[in-house]
């Protein structure tokens, strides 16, 4: 597993788990202007990405034992992008531009395959994740609703009508979702709601959301949730107190 985060001089400061401890942190030269978003390519890969210092998108990708000198997509990317395995060898990233809509590109074969604008007005950061099934990837965004929206992409052609466009999970947020795969076909989303702060969750069973539902639990930003390979998921919030905490399900 590989860890990674933006240096101060704006470096990609990374260290790799190799099952039993961490690598001393090292620096692979780039000009970062956001945080990195990472995700496995192919096996043993990573592709990382981040805004670059012109608004554009920069990535390198990890070959196991070397990191691809960094490159910069241009564009105009006013947020950090979110990247994801589609679980079919590639990675798709997404990123906020100007006046707010959302790009999509996705790398596969070596090669970035261009940027879609699928639409939208949104706030915060995008986040993206695969729904482990035939390349299917979900991006959501919290609208200037304050409402979480998401749009899918059907795994196939890369073509913006490859994309359903933006519909509404509901929801009173300020900041936007996190969500992750609970088995093949189905999603879990966490989110801090605004009225009162306490964790909210929605599930997606491959057909229909659920709708939020108070799990409990108080803190403040983004929660943080991934899935642990039972059929459940493991969510995790900053509470006030700046200290961690967590719960699984559904």
């Amino acid at each position: 597993m590989i860890c990674a985060a933006t240096a101060t001089n704006g470096n990609l400061q990374w260290s790799i788990f190799n099952g039993a401890t961490w690598s001393v942190p090292a620096n692979v030269s780039a000009t970062l202007y956001s945080a990195p978003s990472c995700a496995q390519y192919t096996a043993g890969q990573v592709l990382c990405a981040a805004r670059s210092l012109s608004g554009g998108l920069a990535w390198s990708v990890y070959n196991g034992t070397n990191w691809k000198a960094f490159a910069n997509l241009a564009t105009s990317a006013v947020s950090a992008p979110s990247c994801t395995a589609d679980n079919n060898n590639g990675v798709l990233c997404a990123i906020f531009t100007t006046k707010s809509a959302t790009l999509v590109n996705r790398y596969v074969a070596g090669a970035w395959e261009g940027f879609l604008n699928i639409g939208g007005t949104a706030a915060s950061e995008p986040d993206c994740t695969s729904l482990n099934s035939g390349g299917k990837v979900e991006c959501f965004a919290e609208g200037y609703t304050s409402q979480i929206y998401g749009s899918l992409f059907n795994g196939g052609a890369w073509v913006a009508g490859g994309w359903v466009g933006y519909s509404s999970l509901r929801g009173w947020v300020n900041t936007n979702a996190n969500c992750t795969t609970q088995t093949a076909g189905k999603l879990v989303c966490g989110v801090l709601a605004a009225n009162d702060s306490v964790f909210y969750a929605n599930v997606y069973n491959g057909s229909v959301w659920s709708g939020w539902a108070k799990i409990g639990g108080s803190g403040f930003g983004i929660p943080s949730c991934a899935a642990l390979g039972t059929g459940q998921v493991v969510c995790v919030i900053m509470g006030p107190n700046n200290k961690l905490s967590s719960v699984v399900g559904p």
